[in-house]
């Protein structure tokens, strides 16, 4: 019986907007030189973000492995403070999971904030293009914040 080995000597970093707004601005997380020992393969990048208040853990996004493309992608945020993980999972479904920012504070807009950045345009434009897990994002991110409001 053979062991299958779990994905190694990589990382992942997030690269945090100056205003840290939650819905506002784009976050990116870039995982690059991840390697599966057995040389199976890499499948893809599941990435969370962790409260550090209450330890709820929300999946926010999976990126398929692409060894030719940069894995540099987009993130929208909800209020709050956070750890951003992520698990790299090989063909096999072997993970590793790797820290990739901690207590990451993402700071809630301001009603004209969230006007200027005009979300229900973002919400169709994203809608129309097909791009789901952005999508996604930007609606839970809105419904924290609208919740937040109250």
């Amino acid at each position: 019986m053979k062991v299958n080995k779990r994905p190694i000597d990589g990382n992942c970093t997030v690269t945090e907007p100056t205003t840290r707004l939650a819905l506002v601005d784009i976050y990116k997380i870039e995982c690059r030189n991840w390697v599966d020992p057995e040389n199976k393969g890499i499948s893809l990048y599941s990435v969370y973000i962790v409260s550090t208040v209450d330890g709820v853990k929300t999946p926010l996004l999976d990126i398929k492995f692409n060894p030719t493309v940069p894995h540099i992608t987009d993130l929208i945020l909800p209020p709050g403070i956070f750890d951003v993980m992520v698990h790299i999972v090989d063909k096999m479904e072997a993970y590793t999971v790797y820290t990739a920012k901690t207590g990451m504070e993402v700071l809630m807009p301001t009603q004209e904030q969230v006007e200027a950045a005009n979300v229900d345009g973002k919400i169709a434009a994203l809608s129309g293009a097909g791009n789901t897990a952005l999508l996604t994002m930007v609606i839970a991110a809105q419904a924290s914040v609208s919740a937040e409001e109250l």
